[in-house]
């Protein structure tokens, strides 16, 4: 029977092979450890004649898909020299393989129109005998896979090092179709434009509106009621999104999607079901300022036009915990951006910021051991967010590890 006959079986789950694999998150480039457990009395009754351990793992979209590891390991077959301990029927045989650098991080989108996946997995396989009656048996375990981030140490170091990267925007709104123009200037402060997974991350958002020319009189006994200066954290919005390129030869398709609420109605602990950190708000009393920038007296204030300033900061931090940025050119491209959305009233005022970031896994290695940015415990790595039918065996959409590796 050949290699390729057997792999073209469908597989079934059976209780004659056991795969156990340490949980956690791997880097691409480093080693996977673990065994299969082999009931040697059970392959016999289900007529199994060898045992595999295979590692795979692909990209696929609504238009291709194409491999991006795929590795086999032969560990038992009939007939063999080695046996279990004595009075056990289990035979323990373990198994590595090492995954090649830069690959990319596991990933799992489905719309309407669309679907891309990224997906790594370790699958123990009973090969069963010759016989249109007989599948093959299998106990497959998703695997997340993030890229090495040898930048890691550089980024927070850097940033206590050299201080934060700032990112701006000014734009002129007024109240009314002919109203006179005031002017907001929002500003996002960074540690930087490279964002590392399961780092706690400082943010400053500060925002500035100057009012349309007015004296000092005028200042100070009428201040001005536009712009008005939002007060909350939640009055502003300040979100991660997803820009998503699937590529097809003549017609690709793009997406954008808000993933994560940092401020705003939807970053609230009721809509998001986690406890958001805390958030320092201050603002100012406003000033009025002339519009040369020198001081004047009150005899002059009835002649000198300047405008009510105003500032309101509001200070917190972040956590990222979805798939790192990544590109597999001609097939998927993921990137991310920090919007600041200021809402005004009255039509297009809404003051919109979008700074584009990279994510990256913030894991890297030394040695053999795998180790998070600086701050960060192993076991506070969190986990990618992931939807549920990355992990779904039976999820429709899933390449089969088993009948479609290319065998």
């Amino acid at each position: 029977m050949t290699t390729r006959a057997m792999f073209s079986k469908r597989s079934h789950s059976s209780k004659a092979i056991e795969l156990q694999v340490p949980p956690g998150i791997y880097l691409s480039g480093t080693t996977i450890t673990g065994q299969v457990n082999i009931n040697l009395r059970l392959v016999h009754e289900e007529d199994i004649d060898a045992a595999e351990v295979r590692l795979y793992g692909y990209a696929n979209t609504c238009y291709d898909s194409r491999v991006l590891v795929r590795e086999t390991t032969t560990l038992w077959t009939r007939g063999s020299s080695i046996y279990p301990l004595p009075g056990s029927d289990i035979l323990s045989m373990p198994f590595s393989f090492t995954l090649p650098d830069k690959l990319p991080p596991s990933f799992q989108v489905q719309g309407l129109e669309y679907s891309a996946t990224v997906r790594y997995s370790l699958t123990a396989v009973g090969l069963s005998r010759q016989g249109l009656l007989n599948v093959n048996k299998q106990h497959c375990v998703p695997l997340t896979v993030v890229p090495k981030d040898d930048f890691g140490t550089s980024l927070i170091q850097g940033w206590v090092a050299q201080g934060w990267q700032t990112f701006s925007k000014e734009e002129r709104i007024r109240k009314g179709l002919w109203g006179e123009y005031s002017t907001v200037f929002v500003q996002l402060d960074l540690p930087n434009r490279i964002l590392p997974l399961s780092s706690t991350l400082p943010y400053v958002i500060t925002i500035t509106t100057t009012s349309s020319p007015l004296t000092r009189t005028q200042a100070a006994t009428h201040p001005p009621a536009f712009p008005l200066m939002p007060t909350s954290a939640d009055a502003l919005h300040f979100t991660l999104g997803r820009r998503l390129v699937i590529c097809a030869p003549h017609n690709s398709t793009r997406s954008y999607k808000e993933i994560e609420a940092f401020l705003g109605p939807k970053a609230t602990t009721a809509v998001t079901g986690k406890a958001r950190p805390l958030v320092r708000g201050s603002i100012d009393n406003g000033k009025w300022v002339p519009h040369d920038g020198h001081s004047v007296s009150t005899d002059e204030s009835d002649r000198r036009m300047g405008a009510w300033v105003q500032r309101v900061v509001f200070e917190s931090t972040f956590t990222l915990d979805c798939s790192p940025s990544f590109a597999l050119p001609g097939l998927i491209e993921c990137a991310y951006e920090f919007v600041v959305t200021v809402p005004f009233p009255g039509l297009r005022n809404d003051v919109r910021l979008a700074v584009p970031v990279t994510v990256t896994s913030g894991i890297w290695t030394t040695g053999s051991q795998d180790v998070p940015p600086p701050g960060v415990a192993t076991s506070e790595v969190l986990p990618l967010d992931i939807p549920p039918a990355y992990w779904d065996m039976n999820y429709p959409g899933r390449l089969n590890d088993d009948e479609k590796s290319g065998n």
